[in-house]
């Protein structure tokens, strides 16, 4: 039969045209599978960074209740952090002022508390050390609060290495700009959005 069609003009013609139609069927379906006009947007972050809080014991002296936690980049990489605090109960809440130390910025739209430096691997970088307006001079509570059984300052931390595999508006790898002193970081909120 295969005989039969290959001495038959009109039928090798047909075969052969058939055959040209499946392959071109098949180079476009190729084609258009492994052809695409979207590029595909990857965002790598390599790295780890470990950060843990550390506080001393709590000491009440002096009219002031002397607290000091402090958050420590156990590494590897060097990091940005950022910090919530939650005091409670909220008759506390509205007495109590923290000594809130330099380099942290207060972000009012989300209640992070920003350090706007780079936390090398191994620093401890703390927070506040002391809460007044809760105890007199004579370290006895101010009047409206009854007791400090339910007292607590919570804080919640969190990390972010120092450069994002991601590209801005310009095409560019976004990472730490540096103000003129070498040290504050200019664009710490524009690091912290890519992890919105």
């Amino acid at each position: 039969m295969v005989k039969k069609i290959m001495n038959n003009k009109k039928a090798r013609i047909v075969l052969i045209a058939s055959l040209m139609i499946i392959l071109a069927g098949v180079s476009f379906t190729l084609a258009y599978l492994t052809d695409r006009d979207q590029t595909v947007k990857n965002d790598f972050t390599i790295g780890e960074i470990t950060t843990t809080i550390e506080e001393p014991p709590i000491e009440i002296k002096d009219g002031v209740i002397h607290k000091a936690p402090s958050i420590k980049n156990l590494g590897p990489n060097e990091a940005l952090i950022r910090a919530r605090i939650t005091i409670t109960p909220q008759a506390i809440a509205t007495v109590a002022s923290l000594d809130i130390k330099p380099g942290w910025v207060l972000n009012s739209t989300d209640g992070f508390y920003y350090y706007t430096k780079i936390v090398k691997v191994g620093d401890s970088i703390p927070l506040f050390t002391e809460v007044s307006g809760i105890v007199d001079e004579d370290n006895k509570l101010v009047e409206g609060i009854e007791n400090l059984d339910d007292f607590d300052i919570s804080i919640y931390q969190e990390a972010i290495q120092t450069i994002i595999w991601s590209e801005d508006e310009t095409g560019e790898i976004i990472k730490v700009e540096l103000d003129n002193d070498g040290e504050t970081v200019t664009n710490y909120m524009t690091l912290w959005n890519q992890y919105r």
